[in-house]
This record gives structure tokens, C-alpha cells and sequence, in this order.
């Protein structure tokens, strides 16, 4: 019973292994699952035909087939067990096979396995599906024969050399034809590997890269036209690091020639803050950046490679990248454009400032919406307060109600003849004041030929207008200016002539005045002809002074003695219905300045105090006064009169007097209360100005019918006049030096050579130049001096100083002349010549000139 259960059980078995192997029919394995259903069945067998026997009882050798049975089972259960293993293992097997085929079937990369020979021992579906053939149509056959690749290699010699070394890849690219036409494939080659059989192997893959190439090549050419785009940009571009001194990343071609460098990569070595002309910029804009992650056109000071300081706008963005932060920026080179802008500023503000020299404003008149601009110019001519609109309405309310009529007449003849508006007429500003304005302006139509706006300027010609109104006064002026002038002349000639004959007078009467006895009278009357002769010589200084010919200066001037003189003037000029009296102190100090100028300020303020009382007369008061500083009027502490001392010169009448508004114009150029024809209004302009020059001042007090006052303050000189310089009017003498003199008047030449004579010298006169010339040419040594006079027949002073020159280079000259100051130009002309003598000469003067040219050192 034991046996027929047994028996059941181990068919059961094989019965179960047989289904599980006819279900793995297509194992690689089937081989030997084969072997191990023959062994199962064999053994099956053998089996069975034991028990059979054992039941039949055929034989008697029952206990030896009993015994084979029991030691076939363990033999059994070993099958048993082997077959159950397999199975599993199959399972297994079968299961990655499925798992590696459905990989290796929906695989995009080309799968092959090939011989040395590249004879194809395994394609995958892909390569199939990709050369459009079955699996059955490419085993065993070349690739070459399969890619039709007729006379070329597949495989680089040098790429299949690398299969036998399995540490280095072996990779290449190649163009094959496909179903599809031609793609390129990038293959990898494992190194060579021995199967089963003793074959070598290597396996290819293959990876189809044409979409692939040809979007590396877009982006390739898209990165190529980006950089030429960027290299051919007007603007520079760069990327930098913002940390410690800044690096640049990336420039381009823009950039590096804005900032003076050959090449981009020249550029890229330079520190950031190298380029900024100004650190502090460059911190700020750092500061800014972070706060605010872009920055929009900021101008911004960059140095050159030369140190040229150009400006570029700046625009930059942060970027943060993987915990890296850099800015991207744009920079543009305005230097040219800020060079413009600050020469269109200059050139606005010159206009204005042309505008405001001119006193000239425009305007623009809009028609159609009836507004009205102005420039400050015009602003300021009439002027409007600061931000105040206008109209044309209000503009025509400022026109004077005289010219207004024919203003708007004017500008409507103009509209409708379309020509340019040309007027001169009056403004009533705002606060009353009058102005004249030259008025032009120019109209603009639209296509149907409406007014639409009118442009135009006005200028102020209120200072214009005033000298039109002063224009007979002025022509009388000038012809009195040309009468004055031709005297001027004549008075200078008569003066060069007459100091020619005072010159003998002066030194003879001084000479015989010096050898008569003491207390005489004909030393009396020589000393009288002398004083005369000094009298006259002053004469004709006022006459050169007047004539022009002689050069006004500031001396110290004895103001007492001028105003002495000028009451003379104005005694002998003004009627006797105006009596003068005089106050003057004699002993005051001088002041330094010009003897013409203060006679003209005595003039003119006598003058107007006239004027005031030619009507009805009066009485003029003219006092002069020296007081100290500390007397000085408060209001006038802080002028220029700031010496210790000061003259108060005081011109007083008792005329109509003025009011105050007439008071506070009566400086004013041109501006005068008398008729017209009868003064200019310059008179107390000139006397102001002349003070200003000097440090003095002026102050007037005056009420109707009351009369006025005019005070004058001039600073004294704080120190007079050395005792040494007093005493430099002693005749200094020589010490026998031989001096030629050299003068076509006779008895001049005569007289300075007997002066030379009393004061220690050896003269020689001359009579004229070429005398003189023979004189130096025959012992140029011979002479220790030259006294010439300027003008001579011949050859001048000049002209005779220069070729003694030739002949003894250290021999000096003195120039004589009766033309006063004009003459000391021609020192320069030669420079042998040393001084000017002017005529009419005394003895103190000419040993005071001859010696200091003899002996400079002194």
C-alpha cells in the first residue's frame, strides 16, 4: 500500500514539473530542463517497472528489487529537489529576461553586439526599427553591407584600438543612412569581451544626436551672433563682481575702446575701482545697488587708460547666482553729450546774460487761446513780479495811454499786411515808472490763413531816448570840444615857445639876483623879474595841462591855494547879484591829487550854487577847514576818508533849494533841473567820481527856499614832506665834469651853460645838432654829459642822442623841452638818454637832474 502511495505521489511530482517546464519552452534553459525530464521519466520508469514486478511476484528475487526501491528514493527526492531549484531559478531568469528585453525593445539608443569583423551577432529592435530591417535580416551580416556605407570605415582605427583597453573609452560620431535619411550617431564601444564559444565581442551603442547637433549648433550660432551683437554695440557691456576692489567677468569690444584699452582681455585685468575717477562714487552706487537691485542711467566719472576723465551713463542689474552676486550693466559714453549740454547751457545763459547787456526780452502771443509768455529779459525791462500770468489784455493795460492808440494800430496793419511789427514806443510799469521799448515782432498763419501767434522782442532804449532828447546839447558840445582842441594846440605851441624865453629870463633874473648885494633895489627888482618869471611858468603848466600836453597826475596838492585861484574864476563869471564869501584856512595839509581835478570839482560845485540863485541872487559861502578824523559826520565813518586828518570843503547858497526826491537823483548821470541847452547832467557825476578816485566824499543838505549845502571830505596826507626834501632845492654842485649843451635858441644854450659854469662844471654850447655831433665825434670821451633839447632843425634830441651812442655807448643824455610831461615817452627811445629836464629851467632843479645822472649811486 506503502508503494502504490508513493508511486501516486512521485507521478504527481513529475507531472507538476513537466507543466511548469512546458511553460518555460523559451527559456535559454531549456536545454537542461530537457535533461532533467528524461532523467525524471528514465527514473519514473525504472521505478515503476520495480513495483510491477514486486506485485506480479514474477521472480523470487523480491528482497533485491525491495532493497534497489529503497535506494532509489533518495535518488528521487535529489531530482526532486535539483528540479524544484531550477524551476525557481528559471522563473527568475525568465522574469529579468522579460524585464531586460522590454528595456532593450523600447530603448531610443541603438544596441549592437559584433565581432572584431563587425559582423552582427545581436541588434536591438531600435537599430532595426532605425535601418528599416528585420532582426532575422541583420544577424550574421557586416554593418558596413547593412549601413551601406561602400568604401568607407564605420570604425576609426584608432577608436577600435581603445576596445582592447577597457580603462579608456571608446567614443566616436558618425553620419549613417537611415529610413529616415541620414542621421549622426555618437557611439560607445565597450572594451572586447570572450563568449562561450571562444568569440571575442564588444558591444556598440549608439545614440541618434541630430536633433541634438543641430540644436548645439543653433545655440552655437545664436551665442556667435549674440557676441558679434555685443561687440558691435555702440554701448559697453560688462559683468562684475561688486566685492573689495570689483572684477570684471565680461566686456565687450565697446567698452574696452570707450575706456581707452586695445582688447577686452586687456581691459578684464584692470580692478573696477581703477575705472571710477571717484571711490566715493563707486562705494555709493555699491550701497544703492543693494538696497535696490538696479540702478537706471546714473552718470559716473571713469578714468581712462591715459587718465582722460570721460562721463558714461550706468545701468546695472544684481545678479545672484548660486550664492555668487555680480551686476550686468550697460555703460554709454556721454561725455559729448554732457560737453553739449554744457555748451547749450552756456550758450542759454550767454543768451540771457546778451539779452540782459542789451536790455532786450521776447515774448510769444498765442491767438487762439489768448496767453502770453514773456522771457526774464522782458521780465526784468518791465518789471513784472516773479511767476505773475499775463494776458494780452494786461500787456496793453502797461502800453502809455499816449501810445496806445497807435500801438494797436500799428501791430493790426501789420497782421493784415503780414509784415514785421516795428515801433518804438512807452511802458507805464507797475510802479509808475516810464520806460521806452522797441517793440518788433513777426506773425504766424495756418493754412487757412488765420492769424494763429505772434513772436517778438522789445528792447529798452530808455537810455537811448535820453541821449536823443540831450542830442542838441551834445553836438554843441562837441563842437565846443573842437574849438577847445584847436586851441589846446595852439595854446601848446604857444607854451613850447614860451618857455623858450622864459627859460633865459628865469635863469639870468636868478643868477643876477644871486651876485647883486643883499637888500639892494636892483637886487629887489632882479628877484622881482625872477618871481614873475616862476608866475608865468606856472602859467603855462595850466596852459600844457589844459592843451592835454602835459599828462594830469596825483601830487600833493595845496587845496587853499587852487581854491583861492578857482573864487577868481568864479567871481569874474557869475553876476554881482551874488556876493561870494570866502573862509579859507592857508595852513592846512595837502592831499594828494590831481591840481585839474580839484579845480573842476570847485568849478562845477560853484557853478550849480549859481544856477540856484541867478534869479533872485544870493549870497554863496565857500569855506575850506582841516579837522581831524574824529570829527568826521557819523554817517560817513565807514568811507574812504580814513586818514588822521581831512579837508572839509564846503559850498554853500541861498537859492531855491531842492526836495528830497530831486536830492536823491542829483548823482545821477545826465539827470539835470535846468533848462534844456543850459547843462548835461554830468556836472555832480563828475564830481562824485573824481572823489571815489581820491577816497573823499560828498553829502548835501537842502530845503525849499532854503538853499543847500554841499559838503566835500578829502584825506589829508599823513606825512609831509622830509626836511632832506626840503632842502633839495639847494643847488648841488660839481666837481668840474665838462658838459655839452646843445639848443638852437641862443641864449637858452647860453644861459644853461653859465648855470653849469656857477654850479662847478666845464659847459660848452652848441647851437644845433650837427654842430654838437661834430663836437662828440671828434673825442667821444670827452664829455661827461649831454644836455639836448628835444626839438631841433636837423636832427632831434632823440635822433642826436642815438648816434652819439654809436661813437660812446656810456655817454648820457638829458632831453630839454617846453612841452611839459608829453616828452617823458621819449626817454625810452634811447638808452643813453636818462632824463627829461623841462623848460623853463631853475638852477636848484638843473644841479639837482645833472648830478643825479653823474652820480646815480648818490
Amino acid at each position: 500500500m506503502i508503494a502504490i502511495i508513493d508511486a501516486f505521489s512521485l507521478g504527481f511530482c513529475c507531472l507538476a514539473m513537466a507543466i511548469l517546464i512546458s511553460k518555460s519552452k523559451n527559456s535559454p534553459l531549456m536545454r537542461d530542463q530537457k535533461l532533467v525530464l528524461g532523467g525524471l521519466i528514465l527514473f519514473m520508469g525504472v521505478y515503476y517497472f520495480c513495483i510491477f514486478l514486486q506485485w506480479a511476484n514474477i521472480t523470487g528475487a523480491l528482497e533485491t528489487f525491495e532493497n534497489f526501491e529503497g535506494a532509489l528514493i533518495p535518488m528521487w527526492w535529489a531530482f526532486v529537489f535539483y528540479a524544484l531549484i531550477s524551476m525557481v531559478t528559471t522563473r527568475e531568469i525568465m522574469e529579468s529576461e522579460s524585464k531586460y528585453r522590454l528595456i532593450v525593445e523600447n530603448q531610443s539608443e541603438v544596441i549592437l553586439k559584433m565581432d572584431p569583423d563587425l559582423k552582427i551577432r545581436f541588434a536591438s529592435p531600435s537599430f532595426c526599427r532605425m535601418i528599416g530591417k528585420c532582426e532575422a535580416d541583420v544577424l550574421g551580416r557586416p554593418l558596413l553591407s547593412i549601413l551601406d556605407l561602400k568604401g568607407e570605415s564605420f570604425l576609426p582605427y584608432e577608436v577600435f584600438n581603445k576596445t582592447v583597453d577597457p580603462s579608456q573609452p571608446a567614443y566616436f560620431e558618425k553620419i549613417v543612412k537611415t529610413s529616415q535619411g541620414e542621421r549622426l550617431l555618437a557611439w560607445h564601444l565597450s572594451a572586447l569581451t570572450r563568449e562561450g564559444d571562444g568569440k571575442d565581442v564588444f558591444i556598440a551603442v549608439g545614440r541618434d544626436i541630430t536633433e541634438k547637433r543641430s540644436a548645439e549648433n543653433k545655440l552655437a550660432s545664436m551665442d556667435q551672433r549674440r557676441r558679434t551683437l555685443m561687440g558691435n554695440l555702440p554701448v559697453g557691456i560688462f559683468r562684475a563682481s561688486i566685492e573689495d576692489k570689483g572684477r570684471l567677468l565680461m566686456v565687450n569690444k565697446a567698452a574696452a575702446s570707450m575706456l581707452g584699452y586695445d582688447s577686452e582681455l586687456e581691459l578684464l585685468k584692470i580692478p573696477v575701482s581703477d575705472i571710477f575717477s571717484d571711490k566715493e562714487q563707486r562705494s555709493e552706487l555699491i550701497k544703492q545697488i543693494e538696497a535696490e537691485g538696479v540702478i537706471m542711467g546714473v552718470e559716473a566719472a571713469l578714468k581712462k587708460r591715459d587718465g582722460e576723465t570721460i562721463f558714461g551713463s550706468v545701468t546695472m542689474n544684481m545678479i545672484e547666482d548660486k550664492n555668487k552676486v555680480y551686476v550686468d550693466g550697460i555703460i554709454e559714453n556721454v561725455t559729448n553729450v554732457r560737453q553739449a549740454l554744457n555748451a547749450l547751457s552756456k550758450s542759454e545763459k550767454l543768451h540771457r546774460q546778451a539779452q540782459q547787456i542789451a536790455k532786450v526780452g521776447h515774448w510769444e502771443q498765442d491767438i487762439i487761446t489768448q496767453t502770453y509768455k514773456y522771457s526774464e529779459g522782458l521780465a526784468d525791462i518791465l518789471k513784472i513780479p516773479k511767476g505773475l500770468t499775463l494776458d494780452f489784455d494786461d500787456v496793453k493795460r502797461l502800453i502809455h495811454p499816449d501810445d496806445l492808440k497807435t500801438v494797436l494800430k500799428q501791430f493790426r496793419q501789420s497782421v493784415e499786411s503780414r509784415t514785421e511789427y516795428d515801433i518804438t514806443h512807452r511802458y507805464v510799469l507797475f510802479d509808475g515808472e516810464v520806460k521806452f521799448v522797441h517793440s518788433k515782432c513777426v506773425h504766424e498763419f495756418d493754412a487757412d490763413g488765420n492769424h494763429t501767434k505772434s513772436i517778438g522782442t522789445v528792447q529798452d532804449v530808455t537810455e537811448y531816448k535820453v541821449l536823443e532828447f540831450e542830442k542838441n546839447s551834445t553836438e554843441r558840445q562837441l563842437r565846443q570840444a573842437q574849438k577847445l582842441e584847436a586851441i589846446g594846440t595852439l595854446a601848446g605851441g604857444i607854451a613850447h615857445d614860451f618857455n623858450n624865453i622864459l627859460t633865459p629870463i628865469l635863469g639870468f633874473s636868478q643868477m643876477l639876483a644871486e651876485g647883486l648885494p643883499e637888500n639892494t633895489r636892483n637886487q629887489e627888482s632882479a628877484q622881482a623879474i625872477y618871481q614873475a618869471a616862476l608866475r608865468a611858468s606856472d602859467l603855462v603848466g595850466h596852459i600844457l595841462t589844459f592843451s592835454r600836453q602835459a599828462d594830469a597826475e596825483r601830487t600833493p596838492v595845496h587845496v587853499a591855494a587852487i581854491l583861492k585861484e578857482a573864487v577868481k574864476f568864479v567871481r569874474a563869471s557869475i553876476p554881482s547879484t551874488i556876493n561870494i564869501n570866502q573862509d579859507i584856512q592857508i595852513n592846512c595839509l595837502p592831499v594828494l591829487a590831481d591840481p585839474t581835478q580839484i579845480h573842476q570839482i570847485i568849478m562845477n560845485l560853484s557853478t550849480n550854487a549859481y544856477y540856484a540863485m541867478q534869479e533872485k541872487g544870493g549870497e554863496l559861502t565857500i569855506s575850506l577847514k582841516q579837522k581831524k578824523y574824529a570829527d568826521l559826520p557819523p554817517d560817513l565813518e565807514e568811507s574812504g576818508a580814513n586818514g588822521m586828518y581831512y579837508l572839509h570843503l564846503k559850498v554853500q547858497d541861498t537859492g531855491q533849494g531842492m526836495d528830497k526826491e530831486t536830492m536823491d537823483r542829483i548823482f545821477d548821470p545826465y539827470f539835470t533841473t535846468k533848462k534844456r541847452g543850459e547843462g548835461t547832467g554830468l556836472g555832480l557825476s563828475t564830481v562824485i567820481g573824481i572823489l571815489n578816485q581820491l577816497g573823499g566824499r560828498i553829502s548835501v543838505e537842502s530845503k525849499i527856499d532854503a538853499g543847500t549845502v554841499f559838503n566835500v571830505y578829502l584825506p589829508c596826507m599823513e606825512k609831509l614832506p622830509s626836511a632832506a626834501a626840503a632842502s633839495s632845492s639847494q643847488p648841488i654842485k660839481g666837481n668840474g665834469q665838462e658838459v655839452l649843451v646843445v639848443d638852437d635858441e641862443g641864449t637858452v644854450a647860453n644861459m644853461l651853460g653859465q648855470m653849469l659854469k656857477n654850479l662847478g662844471y666845464i659847459s660848452t654850447a652848441a647851437n644845433d645838432s650837427l654842430t654838437a655831433l661834430e663836437l662828440i665825434q671828434a673825442d667821444p670821451q670827452k664829455f661827461a654829459l649831454v644836455i639836448s633839447d628835444l626839438t631841433m632843425p636837423t636832427l632831434t634830441g632823440v635822433e642826436l642822442a642815438k648816434k652819439a651812442a654809436e661813437l660812446n655807448p656810456n655817454l648820457p643824455f638829458i632831453l630839454s623841452s617846453g612841452l611839459g610831461d608829453g616828452v617823458i615817452g621819449k626817454a625810452s627811445e634811447s638808452p643813453n638818454i636818462k632824463d627829461i629836464l623841462h623848460k623853463p629851467v631853475t638852477r636848484s632843479v638843473l644841479g639837482r637832474v645833472v648830478n643825479a645822472v653823474l652820480n646815480p649811486e648818490n
